[in-house]
């Protein structure tokens, strides 16, 4: 791992290369923030709703990740959230009895005034102590009967009790006090400084008025762990949580935990979320506010090799008692500082891991950025790179998203891109408007897409895209479109002008209409519609293929390249209109018809590489009784995938140096299932 002032030399610097990747964090954040999409982390609620109600007198409320909300997991594509990866443990507190509290699954609970008891303990040290932990005096041991150990004739300490299993369902469970004052030992952490001025002041002031909670919990490795007792510090970490983090370090806070936690399950070992938020938290009081939001993977860096750091000299320091050595009773580092070292090696490779196994990864996507890594070790370059690259794959991606109807994530995707557009842009360039923008990129969408799109847009960011709507874009009807206008029944549906004579706008304004006379049951309609879609689509892709008297190989992939956008929106669009057709077809008890598509179905899938619906293609084989060609079929999916994915390896590899190389090769042993 390099000093950490080359990290902090990354972090402030996001278009710098990586010395130990030997990547640019510029296409780093670019791949990390494309395939980690904040709207793919779902929060594991975990019952919370069963356990947050009121006991008698007890009210409960959550505490811990899950009221932070960073108890998540990541999202399948597929929507089969079986795998994701859950990232927070579990643990739960409420004030009951002595105004103290228990722990079982992050729910605090607080009595009522009537029912509360006047606290009677006092923090003493009857002998050495690890930093954090404490013993407690009761002053009237006669209320404690059975609850005490007598250190001599007059001094009792008070002992760790459990609730009863029938009330809290065989938990364990901790009890402890709240404490209204902000213990010596923390005193360090309000008076800490800061040079990023994270926490603000008023955050401080707020979390030391929470006071903390000394809970039943004593040290690994202490010999007298029934009197022993823990600070804690819930209400803090709810305050950091909820109200200090910015929404870029909270981003960064969930990749970094959800990246570690999916490569831990090699050695099937797991770090708690403290562990995660700790590093976390010490980045935030260093690194610039805005970092977190310019330069993801710049911050990422640093907090993987902050964890290596911590790990290779088995050495965490408590967030607020620094004295405090959370790793002090561990073993065993070495197989989980290897893993986070590899990570931060290969960080685009572990990414693209992480997406590839929950279906969230865009292979052409994947495949452009790549080769544009290799042209920007020369030009370093990076407006050349997003105008030419990336801004082209936002907007295919953000289409891609409309198609299937997800108008928020589309939205995010456009608004990312305008972003970038402003960051890269020069001085004194004229940039357009992000309406204006907007107005360009959405005049050739679907009308119904444009409307949701404008819809959402208005709401979200404040645009007025609506307004302009009527004057925006000049329109006719299917009759005028060659192929469709002869079905009498769409004759009058209304369609851009912009779409006549071009097949690809026809497209993608025709399928949805497909799309939702499907969801109203009218299935004859739209089988009608997607085999006048289908037909149009082939005989467009015929005009595709290079002439055979071309034998120019430069002259041919010129001709393929400049070819590519239409080509993939026609396929995309065949596959939408072919799963669509099946459903259509199978409704109507006519799947047999499907028989004269399935093969083109499969090729097409085949050409994008879409191995999900490969899966469902597989599925129509069977049942259509070839069984055979099913089995045969789910066996090359997956050999293509691990194709697919050595193929990137291979060509992650080409750009390393040989060291570098090689050890990617012994990271995708262990990484590629």
């Amino acid at each position: 791992m390099g000093s950490f002032s080359e990290c902090f030399a990354l972090v402030k610097n996001r278009e710098a290369f990586d010395s130990r990747s030997e990547m640019p964090l510029y296409h780093m954040s670019f791949i990390i923030q494309t395939l980690v999409r904040e709207e793919n982390m779902l929060p594991d609620l975990g019952g919370i709703k069963e356990r947050a109600q009121n006991r008698g007198h007890v009210c409960r409320n959550f505490i811990g990740s899950r009221a932070e909300k960073l108890k998540v997991c990541l999202q399948h594509l597929n929507g089969d959230n079986s795998m994701g990866i859950d990232c927070c443990t579990k643990g739960y507190l409420s004030l009951c009895e002595y105004r103290s509290v228990v722990i079982r699954n992050n729910i605090l609970a607080v009595p009522s005034a009537e029912e509360a008891r006047d606290v009677d303990f006092v923090m003493i040290e009857t002998e050495p102590i690890r930093p954090g932990y404490l013993r407690l005096q009761t002053l009237c041991p006669q209320s404690h009967k059975g609850q005490t150990y007598w250190v001599n004739e007059t001094t009792a300490l008070l002992k760790h009790t459990r609730a009863k299993q029938t009330e809290y369902k065989g938990d364990i469970v901790h009890k402890g006090i709240k404490s209204r004052d902000w213990p010596e030992a923390a005193a360090e952490w309000v008076s800490r400084d800061r040079p990023s001025g994270w926490p603000g002041q008023h955050v401080i002031e707020s979390a030391v008025e929470g006071g903390c909670l000394v809970i039943s919990r004593s040290h690994a490795l202490s010999h007298k762990r029934e009197v022993e007792w823990q600070l804690v510090f819930p209400h803090v970490e709810t305050v950091l949580a909820k109200e200090a983090l910015t929404a870029a370090q909270r981003y960064c806070l969930c990749v970094f935990k959800i990246l570690v936690d999916f490569h831990l399950r090699q050695i099937s070992i797991r770090l708690r979320t403290t562990t995660f938020k700790t590093i976390v938290y010490f980045a935030c009081e260093v690194l610039p506010i805005d970092v977190w939001e310019r330069n993801a993977s710049g911050c990422l860096m640093y907090l993987l090799d902050k964890l290596y750091f911590h790990l290779s000299k088995k050495w965490l320091p408590n967030y607020f008692i620094k004295s405090n050595n959370m790793y002090d009773h561990l073993s065993n580092f070495e197989p989980l500082a290897q893993v986070i070292d590899d990570i931060r090696t290969y960080p685009i490779m572990a990414t693209f891991f992480l997406a590839d196994h929950h279906d969230l990864v865009q292979i052409w996507m994947f495949d452009d950025i790549i080769d544009d890594i290799k042209s920007y070790r020369n030009h370093r370059d990076a407006r050349r790179s997003f105008h030419n690259v990336l801004l082209p794959n936002l907007l295919k991606l953000a289409q891609t998203y409309m198609l299937n109807e997800w108008y928020p994530t589309a939205g995010t995707v456009l608004n990312a891109a305008y972003q970038e557009i402003l960051a890269v842009a020069e001085e004194h360039e004229d940039v357009p408007t992000f309406q204006d923008f907007l107005k360009k990129v959405l005049a050739t969408e679907d009308i119904d897409d444009r409307k949701y799109m404008y819809l959402y847009m208005d709401r979200q960011y404040g645009t007025k895209l609506r307004k302009t709507e009527g004057t925006a874009v000049q329109m006719t009807t299917f009759k005028d479109i060659e192929g469709i206008g002869d079905l009498e029944q769409f004759r009058d549906e209304p369609i851009p002008k912009s779409c006549i004579g071009d097949t690809v706008l026809q497209m993608l304004y025709i399928l949805p209409l497909a799309e939702r006379l499907e969801k109203k049951n009218r299935f004859s309609d739209a089988i009608c519609l997607l085999q006048s879609i289908i037909k149009k689509a082939r005989l467009f892709k015929e005009g595709f293929m290079v002439p055979d008297i071309i034998d120019d190989p430069t002259l041919e992939r010129e001709i393929i390249k400049q070819t590519e956008m239409p080509r993939t929106l026609v396929n995309v669009s065949l596959m939408v209109s072919y799963e669509v057709l099946f459903k259509c077809l199978s409704s109507l008890h006519e799947e047999d018809k499907f028989k004269q598509h399935i093969q083109d179905y499969e090729d097409i899938c085949y050409e994008l590489e879409h191995y999900e619906a490969l899966k469902e293609v597989a599925d129509i084989w069977e049942s259509f009784g070839d069984n055979e060609r099913a089995k045969t079929l789910r066996e090359e999916v997956t050999r293509c995938k691990h194709e697919k994915t050595e193929k990137i390896a291979k060509t992650v590899v080409s750009i390393l140096s040989g060291s570098a190389g090689t050890g990617l090769n012994a990271f995708l042993r262990n990484s590629i299932p």
